[in-house]
């Protein structure tokens, strides 16, 4: 959980291009080579590093990928819902349309279905509020774009558009790593609906 100091510049600045240090160190043959790591950690806040100083662009880098239909199934299973995902009536497909398969999202949204008194009716009508179930997440998200007022107002675009907008590298993959776009080529689009309906009513003029 290394993402855990990224809120601490002074500690980053100094810690992560130490590990990238001692990487190099295990090319010349000495005893760091006998240390294997694993280095986990989540991408919503942005660390600005030299490349030849950042750990997170050596070795195998492993994305977390989107949960699947059979997977949602499963994790259901596991919550004790017995739902069939296939096709539109599904009562859980308009949720899970709303988060893209978010693993996180979809957990948190099983868990409080699992309430008693929760429907999905009730979620999906606060989903995009800061009162709804994904309410804290949501929260973060703004106050990372608003750490960052350049791309608040890229990605005030972004949502705001109909069809994928161009971006140059460097922008995009900090909001790929914000967790806030998909990329599909040169071109980017809100990573999911709750995104979309979320920061269209946030990041209006008044904001920015």
């Amino acid at each position: 959980e290394v993402n855990q100091i990224f809120e601490h510049p002074r500690i980053s600045q100094d810690f992560l291009p130490l590990l990238r240090s001692w990487y190099e160190d295990a090319k010349e043959g000495n005893r760091w080579q006998t240390i294997r790591w694993v280095i986990a950690h989540c991408t919503d806040i942005y660390v600005p590093l030299k490349l030849n100083q950042s750990p997170f662009n050596v070795g195998l880098v492993v994305q977390l990928p989107e949960f699947t239909d059979e997977q949602i199934l499963e994790l259901a299973k596991r919550y004790g819902f017995s739902w069939a995902l296939q096709g539109d009536a599904s009562p859980i497909h308009p949720l899970v349309h709303m988060v893209c398969h978010s693993p996180s999202l979809v957990r948190l949204a099983l868990y409080h279905l699992q309430q008693p008194g929760t429907t999905i009716d009730h979620l999906l009508e606060t989903a995009s509020t800061i009162h709804g179930i994904f309410g804290s997440h949501l929260r973060s998200k703004l106050l990372a774009l608003q750490a960052e007022p350049e791309l608040a107002h890229i990605y005030q675009q972004i949502v705001g558009s109909n069809e994928p907008i161009e971006l140059n590298a460097i922008t995009a993959y900090r909001l790929e790593n914000m967790g806030l776009i998909t990329i599909e080529g040169n071109n980017v689009t809100p990573s999911c609906d709750l995104y979309r309906t979320f920061f269209q009513h946030q990041l209006g003029d008044k904001f920015l």
